[in-house]
């Protein structure tokens, strides 16, 4: 089973570009949180690069994050009346600013060994500074297996 594994990325050379998605759903940072999260849910993604001016990364939301932001609430950490607005809780807020991205070149071999040190479930892709696709777990997965 361990040989399918490393046949499939070194010897085929299955590459990040194989296995990347290039329709990337991201949403503004003015966004509410409970908008980002139905999104995730309905179209059962596991993270949404959020966008600044010129369409820049800013941040990252992912099921991660909802559930931190959860258990944050549930423990009594979190008061979401500081960040609410009339629409509800901004993700710029909550979002996770320092996000960890890879570019199109990146060997796959690497993107997983991130994946797993970082305990990163979804990349962002870049090219030239811009989103250029994202790529999941479950995209590895799927390509692997």
């Amino acid at each position: 089973m361990l040989e399918i594994v490393r046949e499939k990325i070194k010897k085929n050379h299955l590459t990040l570009e194989d296995v990347m998605s290039e329709c990337v759903v991201m949403v503004s940072q003015e966004y509410s949180l409970k908008s980002v999260a139905h999104l995730m849910l309905r179209d059962r993604i596991s993270g949404v690069p959020i966008v600044g001016d010129g369409k820049k990364l800013v941040g990252i939301i992912t099921i991660t994050d909802l559930f931190r932001i959860i258990s944050e609430v549930l423990d009594d950490k979190c008061d979401s009346s500081q960040y609410s607005s009339d629409d509800g809780i901004k993700i710029k807020y909550v979002m996770t600013k320092d996000v960890v991205t890879v570019d199109k070149a990146t060997p796959l071999e690497q993107v997983v060994e991130i994946m797993c040190r970082d305990n990163i479930h979804t990349l962002p892709i870049l090219e030239n500074g811009r989103i250029a696709g994202i790529v999941g777990r479950h995209d590895i997965l799927n390509a692997v297996f």
